[in-house]
């Protein structure tokens, strides 16, 4: 007796998927099984998962491919508004997201905390042909979460010198700030990752929009970024949400080669 005599189409669908099992899977869905309903609920994971999330999610190219002709929604959310290209992309599957994209997956889908599929692609590890395959297809670089983030926020984060490189040449803001007041160079100050500092630098990263950058940098002693910083016309008495300047910053963490060069640069302490 076959597991789909034993076990309901669902579930039988959902096992052959999980296990990568092709042909299974095509004699299921040659029994016209109807993929409008959710996959059976698995332990620890969002409601309402197609089985399409799941063949992304594990990477079965072929799989996602037959769901798809067979009329699997490329665009169904699950319980936390996530359609298929996340679970595609978490997977680093570079090909199924392509797939999905050819088949009408929206590249700005907005999930329930207002990350797009490129804010998913843009963080560690993730191959970056995803994010350009994204971009490609109309993924908009600018789009902040409801945290205000920005994937070139992200790309900052993650030390990301590629993507952040693509999401700039493709129109991302380098001084959108998110909600807590910082923007991509202070992400990147904070991470001392100089190539993208660098990067930000040279492609618009300003003191009237990223004020903080410089109180940032005092507080985690970079004098290189300060020296920089000061140079290029960040105000040495611009204050934090806090109301704190960056000489008290260097003050308060002991920096004391920072606060001589803010001094000299013509900072007042509060």
């Amino acid at each position: 007796m076959s597991r789909t005599q034993k076990t309901p189409p669902n579930k039988a669908l959902l096992q052959a998927i999980l296990k990568g099992e092709v042909a299974e899977v095509r004699r299921i869905l040659k029994d016209s099984l109807q993929l409008g309903t959710p996959a059976p609920q698995r332990r620890g994971r969002p409601a309402r998962e197609t089985f399409l999330m799941v063949a992304c999610e594990r990477g079965e190219k072929a799989i996602a491919r037959m769901l798809i002709e067979h009329g699997g929604d490329v665009n169904a959310v699950n319980q936390l508004r996530q359609p298929s290209l996340p679970y595609a992309t978490r997977a680093n599957a570079v090909e199924i997201v392509s797939l999905l994209l050819a088949s009408g997956a929206d590249p700005n889908a907005s999930m329930a905390d207002g990350d797009r599929p490129l804010h998913e692609a843009v963080r560690g590890g993730i191959d970056a042909r995803i994010t350009r395959r994204l971009l490609k297809a109309g993924a908009d670089p600018t789009a902040a979460s409801h945290r205000g983030v920005t994937p070139l926020h992200l790309a900052a984060m993650q030390n990301r010198l590629d993507v952040a490189r693509l999401l700039l040449k493709a129109g991302a803001d380098p001084n959108h700030r998110d909600r807590y007041g910082q923007g991509p160079l202070t992400c990147a100050i904070l991470r001392n990752n100089r190539p993208i500092v660098e990067l930000l630098l040279k492609s618009g990263a300003n003191p009237q929009r990223q004020p903080e950058a410089l109180g940032v940098a005092a507080w985690e002693g970079r004098l290189g970024y300060v020296r920089e910083l000061i140079e290029r016309g960040w105000n040495v008495n611009s204050k934090s949400h806090q109301g704190r300047t960056p000489l008290r910053h260097a003050k308060n963490r002991r920096h004391k080669a920072v606060a001589a060069v803010l001094v000299k640069a013509g900072a007042r302490d509060e």
